[in-house]
């Protein structure tokens, strides 16, 4: 078995002991039991799950030892192996940093589920920057209009078609594990130009009016030789 914590082996002990013996409808029998990692280094307490059914002649007498398995492998169900996808990247605004934990909680899991929600943090990202547009295509159309860089506007086409097909199930090899943590990393990317351009705005607009007309006066002239 592998330690979640330390993501090393170790031989479960024959004195790992239940702690729960529960039966459902359907006559399975779900047993959790606790052993602590065999690591020195680690010795964090460990909870196992296994499914198995009580013997037939014994489905009375409710008794771990009268179970038996039809589950040769046990789940671990905790602690919780650590998400493979990136932290979100400084700056995220607090309303789409929630969904995108969410997103990198169930990633590996279920990828499908994560790049959808990665879609939604997409489109309210978008709204974030108060772009106007009929659909979140439009908006990226307009965010490019905008000057943003060839990257993050293929990073943003690439969430927003990539969390489509996951949404409607429209290609199944484009909402695999490895697809969903490449995702993660073009959403962080985008975060940052958002991030790096809104504070470089802040600080230009806290300007002198004089520099600030300079800076402006800059770009004014190249629009008019274009």
């Amino acid at each position: 078995m592998i330690c979640p914590q330390r993501e090393t082996g170790f031989d479960i002990p024959p004195n790992k002991r239940p702690l729960v013996l529960t039966k459902s409808d359907n006559g399975d029998i779900y047993i959790v039991s606790w052993v602590y990692c065999t690591n020195n280094k680690c010795n964090q307490i460990i909870l196992t799950l296994k499914t198995g059914r009580m013997k037939s002649d014994l489905s009375k007498d409710f008794k771990i030892e009268n179970v038996e398995s039809i589950n040769n492998d046990e789940e671990i169900i905790y602690p919780i192996k650590p998400s493979t996808a990136p932290m979100p990247t400084k700056g995220m605004p607090d309303n789409i940093k929630e969904d995108y934990m969410e997103a990198r909680a169930v990633v590996d899991v279920s990828p499908r589920s994560a790049i959808a929600l990665l879609r939604l943090c997409t489109e309210n990202l978008v709204n974030y920057l108060e772009i106007k547009g009929k659909n979140l295509n439009e908006k990226i159309d307009n965010l490019e209009k905008s000057g943003y860089s060839k990257d993050t506007i293929i990073a943003l086409d690439l969430l927003r078609e990539i969390g489509n097909s996951a949404i409607h199930r429209l290609d199944e090899n484009t909402t695999n594990h490895e697809i969903a943590l490449g995702l993660f990393k073009a959403f962080n990317m985008v975060v940052n130009e958002i991030v790096e351009r809104k504070e470089v705005n802040e600080l230009l607009h806290g300007m002198p009016e004089k520099v600030r007309q300079r800076i402006e006066n800059r770009f004014a002239k190249k629009d008019e030789g274009e």
